[in-house]
């Protein structure tokens, strides 16, 4: 049975990322899925091919008691999560083979006429696995039943995949800074953080910041459900799904199937989690402040009070049947609401300073336009005329607080404030069963932060830049078998990341300081201050 695969990413800006994988065996089945592969294709020159397959597929052998094989022996593969079943039909060598099946639990059962039928259960299938299940049958009724438990132990003999697999139980017990399953990629052996290490990051695309096997950091593929979360440019992660939406993370290294593109040392693949005929839920709570945390020994020693420092995360999960043996949903949702305190000390104008008196400063002013034998002369007295202050600079002279710390030789002002993380994140997918030949599933991921930076101003003079992300990923998966030689499995996603950095002073006109209008209107950001920069003292 012959497949390809065809997949294109899409950079619509700078970070933005669509891809699309199509994987067959004959004729699609929906024109609009052709139509929409045409469109799709025409714009790969923005990018390199890179679909993949994440699904898993059974292969195996049945044979009768003496060892001979059987053909036209029926096999069914059922997902004992949604009761849904694919079958096949032995080969004349007896041969057979179920391909695109979602990752997840099974119960494999063999029948033919004669025959005991052979039922064996609690096979765990994992993404991209291409297991072998051998059944061996006896002459009986077919009423009768052989069964077996399949070994927990499953080893991949059909494909080069060499890969670690780290299941939902095992990803939710990992103990990480911010919950991300990308974290559990860090477990792995041959996997380091070059630049970064392992980081507390809030952000997405901060998580793949590693190297697998050698290769340079940022430049695995990351893949969710079979289609890649990279963008393309930058290569940082769009959108990774919650922990709780996280079936498992398997990361292949080396040795990987050629299907595998657009990496230089292995590749990370997250299965996402759907619902079933029985209902599921959880919901978390992680709380930690400077209430319940001790003080440090620096602190203690020092006499210094606790900082304040407040950390909440929180969410759960959802899922279960809309439909029996037809329609599934889960759901999921996780928020981070973080405060760490942050202080500043500098040297800012005194009041003197601000009329042009530096008298009492221990600084020379020279004027630039009275030059003596190639050298400059200082100001009378130490203080510049009125006359000669500039109209702006004097308005941003006045963003800066005034001095609130005397006595002290290296700083004249001080201020504490704090910078606040804000975090949500929403997994939905949708699953359903057309019939035993037909099935789909819709999966989104949505994000948003809003990263607030301290204000030690209180004005448009603070310099720093907050962040306010939106972030999201679209997943469209539709897997078809007309016939036991057929499979036709399409999968369509969308990503896009915007990401805005506010300054404090968005919003101020900076005609306001002093500038023309015929000057600010040449500049990019038209509602905004620029930045300053003077000897010692920074805006």
């Amino acid at each position: 049975m012959s497949q390809y695969t065809i997949g294109v990413p899409v950079g619509k800006s700078s970070q933005q990322n669509c891809s699309i994988r199509k994987r067959a065996s004959g004729l699609f089945r929906r024109l609009a899925f052709v139509s929409l592969g045409i469109v799709l294709l025409s714009l790969s020159l923005l990018g390199v091919m890179q679909g993949q397959t994440f699904s898993a597929a059974v292969t195996g052998t049945v044979t009768d008691q003496s060892g001979a094989v059987l053909s036209g022996a029926k096999v069914d593969i059922r997902n004992t999560g949604t009761n849904d079943v694919r079958s096949a039909v032995t080969d004349n060598s007896g041969l057979y083979t179920v391909n695109q099946l979602l990752p997840g639990k099974y119960q494999l059962t063999v029948t033919a006429p004669g025959y005991k039928s052979f039922i064996k259960s609690d096979i765990t299938l994992d993404g991209s696995q291409r297991a072998e299940h051998n059944a061996q049958l006896q002459i009986g009724l077919a009423e009768q039943n052989i069964e077996v438990t399949a070994s927990q132990i499953a080893v991949d003999t059909q494909t080069a995949n060499r890969e670690v697999t780290i299941e939902s139980e095992q990803i939710e017990s990992m103990p990480t800074s911010f919950r991300n399953p990308l974290y559990a990629v860090q477990s792995t052996a041959g996997v380091v953080s070059v630049r970064t290490g392992l980081g507390a990051y809030s952000t997405d695309q901060n998580q793949n910041r590693f190297s697998l096997n050698g290769g340079r950091d940022e430049s695995s593929a990351i893949l969710v459900d079979g289609a890649s979360i990279v963008a393309p440019d930058l290569g940082g992660a769009i959108a990774a799904p919650t922990m709780d939406a996280t079936a498992e993370v398997q990361v292949q290294r080396t040795a990987y199937d050629a299907q595998f593109t657009h990496t230089d040392g292995g590749v990370v693949s997250l299965i996402t989690k759907s619902g079933s005929n029985k209902f599921h839920g959880s919901g978390f709570e992680y709380v930690r402040n400077d209430h319940l945390d001790a003080n440090s020994w620096q602190n203690k020693n020092s006499g210094t009070k606790r900082q304040l420092y407040q950390r909440n995360q929180f969410g759960g999960s959802v899922g279960g049947p809309i439909w029996k043996d037809k329609a599934f949903f889960f759901f999921a949702y996780d928020a981070l609401r973080q405060a760490n305190p942050d202080s500043y000390s500098t040297w800012v104008p005194t009041a003197l300073e601000r009329t042009g008196d530096f008298s009492a400063s221990n600084t020379t002013i020279y004027d630039p336009f009275n030059v003596v034998n190639g050298q400059r002369q200082a100001f009378a007295d130490n203080k510049i005329p009125s006359g000669r202050f500039d109209a702006v600079a004097k308005n941003v002279v006045a963003l800066y607080p005034l001095p609130n710390v005397t006595g002290n030789t290296a700083y004249n002002f001080f201020a504490s404030s704090k910078d606040t993380a804000n975090y949500d994140k929403i997994d939905f997918r949708g699953d359903y069963v057309f019939n035993a030949k037909d099935s789909a599933f819709f999966r989104i991921t949505k994000a948003w932060q809003y990263n607030s930076v301290p204000h030690y101003f209180n004005n448009p003079g603070d310099w720093d830049q907050g962040e306010n992300d939106f972030r999201q990923v679209l997943l469209l998966s539709n897997t078809w078998t007309p016939n036991n030689n057929w499979v036709v499995n399409t999968v369509v996603s969308y990503g896009k990341w915007t990401e805005v950095d506010t300054s404090p002073s968005f919003g101020s006109d900076p005609t306001a300081l002093g500038w023309s209008s015929s000057i600010t209107s040449q500049w990019q950001a038209k509602n905004a201050y620029p930045s300053f920069s003077m000897d010692n003292f920074s805006s």
